[in-house]
């Protein structure tokens, strides 16, 4: 025979795991990771709607702007150096120019992910800036 009953347990005051306030929990929020008041769950749901808000502007911002080949190459190539980064395969080193020991990679060719130069942030856009001029004043 069952009974429809809720355990003790659900009606005791427990705290919540965000700012500690103790409050009933619903019998749904099984869980202690689940501990949440109704405060906190609000602010948490507000977080939720603007990160789906922020996914969507994403999504048309990638689709208008990284809709190319070549923009999906970069980008498949950058990921590839990033891992390779983080696994150790690629040791990310100074700045060429400076020795700025916090340096980003330059890709002179996207088909290859493991052959790029070191640059700090200002080294590389002056880089990116150096060859716009280049190329505007051969057109």
């Amino acid at each position: 025979m069952t009974t429809n009953k809720t355990p003790d347990s659900t009606l005791k005051p427990c705290p919540c795991r965000k700012c500690g306030t103790n409050y009933v929990r619903p019998p749904h929020q099984i869980r202690s990771s689940h501990y949440i008041c109704p405060t906190c769950m609000k602010v948490k749901d507000k977080k939720r709607r603007l990160t789906e808000a922020r996914r969507e502007y994403m999504r048309k911002y990638k689709k208008k702007y990284h809709a190319t080949k070549t923009e999906k190459t970069k980008e498949r190539c950058r990921a590839k150096t990033r891992k390779a980064v983080a696994s150790g395969v690629l040791k990310k080193e100074s700045c060429e120019v400076c020795e700025s020991p916090t340096s980003q990679a330059h890709h002179e060719d996207y088909n290859d992910p493991f052959t790029v130069r070191w640059f700090c942030d200002q080294h590389h856009k002056d880089l990116h800036n150096h060859r716009h001029q280049t190329e505007s004043e051969n057109e």
